[in-house]
């Protein structure tokens, strides 16, 4: 399921992914089972893909969230112009809590948080 709202806005879903976008200028790709990217916010990227069960959300402008290679991993941002990246192994979650930075957690059962 794919699901797009503002200007510019694109949503892409495959294989049991769900992807949601709401805000202009951005996009989400979701593909694999249970797979998630939702944006929120101008001008922002989110992707979950290459495993199952990985969440990739965006809340704020000019940000970038990518869960992928892997199985349950999460990638969450709440702000502008971060990003965070989960991927390379499995359970792995990165959150940037704020604007401006940047949390990686690769491999397996890995957190980073900034």
């Amino acid at each position: 399921m794919a699901r797009a709202n503002g200007a510019n806005a694109t949503a892409t879903a495959s294989d049991g992914g769900k992807a949601k976008v709401v805000g202009a200028n951005s996009s989400a790709t979701a593909s694999g089972d249970h797979n998630t990217a939702t944006v929120t916010g101008s001008g922002s990227f989110a992707s979950a893909t290459d495993g199952n069960n990985n969440t990739a959300t965006v809340t704020g402008s000019g940000s970038f969230a990518n869960a992928t290679n892997g199985n349950n991993n999460t990638a969450t941002v709440f702000g502008d112009n971060s990003s965070a990246l989960a991927a390379n192994g499995d359970n792995n979650t990165a959150t940037a809590t704020r604007s401006n930075c940047s949390a990686i957690a690769l491999g397996s059962n890995q957190t980073n948080i900034c």
